[in-house]
């Protein structure tokens, strides 16, 4: 397993953020990933706040399952994403994963939960018109 990071990438004309999470993760870095998503979802300025105008997809492939103390902070981040988002794709690569993530999101149809060989789909579904 990779050491605890993330990359968060940003394309304007589409509206979407894309956050890449691996390794096993700590208060510190989710506080500094929440800082960091904070600043992607600003940078998207033509957006406006609270539209709910936003595509997020959230990669935790190369993520552990985390610390069970850790739900609180990553749900009031969920909450930021749920926000800000039009819908949210996340891959998962365990059964478990998807478990622990199932769990510090609300029953939002928004979000869509995808295996590990189904990226392009993800992006298919994020991307595509549907009415969610």
């Amino acid at each position: 397993m990779e050491q605890p990071s993330y990359k968060i990438e940003t394309d304007t004309a589409a509206g979407l953020i894309r956050a890449t999470l691996s390794g096993f993760w700590d208060g510190t870095i989710v506080s500094s990933y929440a800082r960091d998503l904070e600043k992607a979802i600003t940078s998207l300025d033509r957006f406006p706040r609270g539209s709910n105008a936003l595509l997020f997809f959230v990669d935790l492939r190369e993520s552990g399952v985390q610390p069970a103390d850790l739900m609180g902070q990553l749900q009031e981040v969920v909450a930021k994403i749920a926000s800000e988002a039009r819908r949210s794709a996340v891959i998962t690569s365990t059964t478990l994963q998807k478990l622990q993530s199932q769990r510090v999101v609300e029953p939002d149809a928004r979000f869509r939960f995808f295996g590990p060989d189904d990226e392009q789909i993800a992006l298919a579904w994020l991307l595509s018109g549907e009415i969610v």
